[in-house]
């Protein structure tokens, strides 16, 4: 896997903290079906994050982040169950 992005994070101290990036990432995966020949595939996806944290105040600060993770694939069938639901 192999990767290339740009980020940016601005900070104000005690009042907040603001990050987001691009990174595109490259892969290969072999994918099966049922009743179909198995296929390789290869991508080249755009991942977008972004976080931010705002002081309310001295003792308590509200956080939101985003990230796109590789999960969320393309070639992924319809009644496919997330291998990470049942851990």
């Amino acid at each position: 896997m192999a990767f290339a992005g740009v980020a940016y994070r601005a900070q104000w101290q005690r009042h907040g903290d603001f990050t987001f990036g691009v990174q595109q990432e490259s892969y290969d995966k072999n994918v099966r079906f049922p009743d179909l020949p198995a296929a390789r595939l290869a991508d080249h996806p755009l991942r977008a994050y972004g976080d931010a944290a705002l002081a309310l105040s001295e003792r308590v600060t509200a956080y939101a982040g985003y990230t796109q993770g590789l999960e969320g694939g393309l070639f992924r069938p319809p009644p496919a169950i997330d291998e990470c639901a049942v851990c």
